[in-house]
């Protein structure tokens, strides 16, 4: 090492007042040096550390992973990113809301008339990645302590749930509207839509809790689709016209995204 973290750069650190590129460098460096680790945890609180690293060797006796990790990890998946996504328990959340999404645009959409039919999916399969993104933040994590006690990149956490949770959803519900016959196209016009509501999303977590993105989000697309029924264009949605506003609307909320990500904290309160 040719140079080490000072006690200025710590305490900022230990404060939460630097920037996610800071940040990460910060984490980087603690990686590899001995040295700073030790003045770093000199300054955490000793109970506090105690306890959370209790936590730690109790709840990880190296249990079995669940089988779609262990397939990630034949595929690749780094075996400290399997442990992440095993701790995580709330992303039972986004995996139980995909399959009862799928279950109600299927099973509403039988009970439903043919004109209403194509309301309720354009309404939920846009809808739904977006919701089980915002559904990974929950604040009652236990993986959140245990990502504050180490020097493991927060804005890789975040990253990491985010695809973990859109892999779980867009699969889901593709297949629930190629199943469905009343869908047709449509089944893939959303995808778009879909990109566009999830980058918002992960934006906006970025300012709120993830119960307020969720509801914001929500209501947002509620209202769109809302409009487009009462003008009777619902099918506007399939248009060139209306597939590349979605998609310059993707850009923008991902430009935004990396603007906030640059410039503040990690989503979902991780920094």
């Amino acid at each position: 090492m040719t140079w080490h973290l000072g006690p200025e750069l710590l305490d900022r650190y230990s404060d939460g007042d630097l920037d996610l590129a800071r940040q990460s460098a910060v984490e980087t460096h603690l990686l590899a040096c001995a040295d700073c680790r030790q003045l770093t945890s000199a300054k955490a609180p000793q109970d506090l550390l105690t306890d959370i690293w209790q936590g730690v060797q109790i709840a990880t006796a190296r249990p079995r992973m669940p089988w779609p990790l262990r397939l990630l990890r034949k595929l690749g998946l780094a075996e400290t990113d399997a442990v992440i996504l095993s701790a995580s328990s709330s992303l039972y959340r986004p995996w139980l809301l995909s399959l009862v999404g799928a279950f109600v645009i299927g099973v509403g959409g039988t009970m439903m008339p043919a004109t209403e039919q194509r309301s309720l999916y354009l309404l939920f399969a846009p809808l739904l990645p977006a919701i089980t993104v915002a559904a990974a933040y929950d604040a009652t994590d236990p993986i959140r302590e245990l990502a504050a006690a180490t020097p493991f990149s927060k804005l890789r956490i975040a990253l990491l749930r985010t695809a973990t949770v859109v892999a779980i959803a867009l699969p889901v519900v593709l297949l629930a509207g190629l199943a469905l016959p009343f869908v047709g196209a449509d089944a893939f016009a959303w995808l778009l839509p879909s990109l566009t509501l999830t980058l918002l999303a992960l934006t906006l977590l970025t300012w709120w809790t993830a119960s307020v993105t969720a509801w914001v989000v929500a209501v947002l697309w509620l209202t769109v689709v809302g409009i487009l029924r009462s003008a009777q264009q619902l099918s506007a949605v399939d248009t060139p016209f209306a597939q590349l506003a979605f998609a310059v609307a993707a850009l923008l909320a991902l430009a935004a995204l990396a603007i906030r990500l640059t410039t503040h904290h990690a989503p979902g309160g991780y920094a």
